[in-house]
């Protein structure tokens, strides 16, 4: 791969907005942090920009999401999709964002309708709201995606990184 192929692949995954979706949330109150001992509140927020929620008053499913993170400080922000073109356009159905006040945190959203899911996340290390990249584009804060998947130069798609959430599940998510 040639010097300008790279640089054309990482301003494409710049372009492409790995996690823009996490970025620009209001407040959801179907949302629920799960504080560790110790820890102060975290801040808990929904995408602004959600679809409507039909049936939400029937919903049962749960799911827990859980970060190993590298450091603490700042925080990290969470987007959930619910099919591949909303993972594409980036708009998330439910975003959210805990302080990060420890190695390992887990935040837990209720009353999601059963269905298939997908999660783009990363650490804000210094608080600024957004993902920081270098010149080239490539990101300098911790992002993880659910199923463990990793981008290469771009997010992975929608069915690599889905699930599948029937009453209750869990994912782990590393942020590297």
């Amino acid at each position: 791969m040639t010097l300008m192929t790279l640089t054309k692949a990482i301003a494409s995954l710049a372009a492409t907005g790995l996690l823009a979706g996490c970025n620009g949330m209001a407040r959801d109150p179907a949302v629920v942090a799960v504080a560790n001992p110790g820890s102060n509140a975290p801040s808990i927020q929904d995408a602004g920009t959600s679809p409507s929620r039909a049936g939400d008053e029937d919903a049962a499913a749960r799911l827990s999401v859980s970060f190993m993170l590298a450091g603490t400080g700042g925080e990290v922000l969470v987007s959930l999709f619910a099919d591949a073109d909303s993972w594409q356009a980036n708009e998330p159905l439910r975003g959210l964002s805990r302080a990060a006040d420890s190695a390992r945190i887990e935040v837990t959203l209720e009353d999601l309708p059963p269905g298939t899911y997908a999660i783009k996340a990363f650490h804000d290390v210094n608080g600024n709201g957004k993902l920081d990249t270098n010149l080239i584009g490539v990101p300098t804060e911790p992002y993880g995606f659910s199923n463990g998947q990793a981008g290469r130069f771009g997010p992975p798609s929608f069915e690599a990184a889905s699930f599948i959430l029937e009453g209750e599940a869990h994912q782990d998510i590393g942020l590297t």
